[in-house]
């Protein structure tokens, strides 16, 4: 052991370390440079060679999934994917933006229909039936009456019903108990609510917990017949309908609400024909599991409200998707690309539901915001996104069937 030169008595920790520095000075002095730094030579001079630095982010938890192996702009996923078509264009990263902002960029200046963001507040040329009935319901009608004694009595504070938001009282049983499943159905969802809320959750959790069961009560419990969706987290676009832009190419979305037209239907036989003609004839621009003969209506994306740029992302995202769905439309044989739809598309922040509107005009998309249609913190949010998702199933029976109607119609049998 070494020992410190004089008589006080050290203690023998610090003795040990001195003595051990004393011992390496003396086998590898210090090296005094020009400048009177010094270094006292406890590591190798040579060192290892460095490697190149390289980011190690982790990944986004509430980003829709994307392809593995797939480029990114930025630190934080833009969920972009390269086509199938086997591009070795290289994408560059840069720093200093967030790849949210970044697409919503690129989206805006695209070199093909440009994007434009409006308040559907700053003259809309013209606010169609659809919107009304969205802007309206938030405030009418949609509870049940038999259910208005327990909801004025538990959700009284801070925000007391309102009379206008409870429907005609009735008496038929039927009505009742069905009425009281649903109400089950969605104090659990407003519960699962919470929750997510609570413990931060993913975007998964929500769609799995919150989501996926009111579409199911909008959609499934009310019997909207011609209408169905589907989470389509893992589904893309196809490569012949992705943007030519680059930092746009590919999104992806939580979920779809499609049109599913009766087999005895003048739409059904268009689209079997349609199909018949060419084995690249598409009926949707995503590529689902089986193919199947349901035109996409409306699309959603979902983001967790505490996840970076989510308020941002997620419009984003639809933006992207939104002008490959416009492209596979006018694809459409007897389509008229100046007279395309207006699309609804939802998008979801945790426990807030809201609908924009997609116009694609002769030279850019405009993107009409927002229409608040409820959240599921509360009975009364719950029951207004029900209603807006029952209107919006009618608005793809009315308007969006007899529109494709048309642009499939007099087709002949394969060429």
């Amino acid at each position: 052991m070494w020992y410190l030169e004089g008589d006080s008595v050290a203690d023998p920790t610090t003795t040990f370390i001195e003595g051990w520095i004393r011992e390496l000075e003396k086998s590898n002095p210090p090296r005094v440079w020009e400048d009177g730094s010094f270094d006292i030579g406890i590591m190798p001079s040579s060192g290892s060679p460095k490697k190149p630095r390289t980011r190690n982010t982790a990944p986004d938890p509430d980003a829709t999934p994307r392809q593995k192996g797939a480029a990114s702009l930025s630190d934080a996923s833009l969920d972009y994917a390269s086509s199938e078509s086997g591009s070795n264009r290289s994408i560059p990263i840069s720093s200093g933006s967030s790849s949210p902002r970044k697409r919503e960029l690129e989206l805006r200046n695209a070199k093909q229909y440009p994007l434009q963001r409006k308040r559907i507040t700053a003259g809309i040329a013209q606010i169609t039936p659809l919107m009304q009935d969205l802007a309206h319901l938030i405030n009418g009608p949609t509870i049940p009456y038999n259910m208005k004694a327990r909801i004025t009595t538990q959700e009284r504070f801070p925000n007391p019903p309102l009379e206008s938001w409870f429907m005609p009282p009735t008496t038929d049983q039927s009505v009742i108990a069905n009425d009281e499943y649903i109400y089950r159905r969605l104090r659990m969802i407003r519960r699962r609510t919470a929750e997510c809320e609570d413990r931060l959750s993913h975007e998964s959790t929500w769609n799995d917990c919150v989501h996926s069961p009111l579409l199911e009560v909008a959609l499934y419990e009310s019997e909207q017949d011609g209408v169905s969706y589907e989470n389509i987290t893992q589904c893309r676009i196809y490569p012949g309908l992705r943007d030519p832009d680059t930092f746009i190419t590919d999104a992806r979305i939580d979920y779809g609400i499609f049109f599913e037209p009766q087999e005895d239907s003048s739409l059904y036989s268009a689209i079997k024909t349609f199909k018949a003609r060419n084995e690249n004839n598409r009926v949707a621009h995503v590529q689902l599991t089986d193919e199947r003969d349901t035109p996409l209506a409306i699309s959603i994306e979902t983001k967790n409200p505490k996840s970076t740029g989510s308020g941002v992302a997620g419009p984003a995202q639809l933006g992207t998707w939104v002008r490959a769905h416009f492209r596979h439309l006018e694809s459409l044989p007897r389509a008229d690309p100046d007279n395309l739809p207006m699309l609804p598309i939802i998008f979801v922040n945790g426990a807030d539901w809201r609908v924009d509107f997609a116009q694609r005009t002769p030279d850019k998309l405009i993107i009409w915001e927002s229409i608040q249609i409820g959240s599921t913190d509360s009975s009364h949010g719950c029951y207004a996104i029900i209603a807006a998702l029952q209107r919006l199933a009618g608005w793809c029976r009315d308007d969006y069937a007899p529109w494709w109607e048309k642009a499939l119609a007099g087709l002949e049998g394969p060429v």
